[in-house]
């Protein structure tokens, strides 16, 4: 869906910072699975935002529809590296 910009308006800029989607260009798929599943600890649904490059609460809201593999510990919501690159692996596309 094409974004209609008004005349002499300044476009909004983009909301991945320019240094993250250089790194997630360069970055394939199979670096990314590695990367996740080389944690040693849970991952907080922020680390999982900067890698899967989208937002913090569209993370929380996977997580809560149950569409991303997650655990609930009290009101925090962390990710297993394990079950998350399995899951990626999963998702990839063309291999």
């Amino acid at each position: 869906m094409k974004r209609i910009v008004k005349e002499g308006a300044e476009p909004r800029p983009c909301r991945v910072p320019a240094n993250r989607r250089e790194q997630q260009e360069k970055q394939p798929a199979a670096n990314m699975v590695t990367e996740i599943a080389e944690h040693k600890t849970a991952l907080t649904a922020s680390e999982v935002a900067v890698v899967l490059a989208c937002s913090y609460p569209h993370v929380c809201k996977m997580a809560k529809r149950g569409r991303i593999p997650s655990l609930r510990i009290g009101g925090m919501v962390r990710f297993d590296p394990v079950a998350l690159s399995n899951w990626l692996q999963g998702k990839v596309v063309g291999q």
